[in-house]
């Protein structure tokens, strides 16, 4: 009887321990897919940005007002923490 509950009390460890490292690797995953997302956004703000600037036109008909707004609430730099 003892050992059919260790041998439980064994593979529920060995469970949960799975389930933890299968959490931590997923959650790595998904954090260095949205910073991939952020830094490509990035990167098509302050491309349009300097388009926009070589330009020398203030409006924006590309889509990217936020990107415009922001650049310009700053003086032109984005800063990423």
């Amino acid at each position: 009887m003892e050992d059919v509950i260790a041998e439980q009390s064994i593979s529920g460890y060995l469970a949960f321990s799975l389930q933890i490292i299968i959490s931590i690797g997923l959650m790595f995953y998904v954090v260095h897919r949205a910073q991939v997302e952020l830094n490509a956004a990035i990167a098509a703000c302050q491309m349009e940005l300097k388009t926009s600037h070589m330009n020398g036109t203030s409006t924006n008909h590309s889509g990217f007002t936020y990107c415009s707004k922001r650049a310009s609430a700053g003086g032109g730099i984005i800063n990423v923490v």
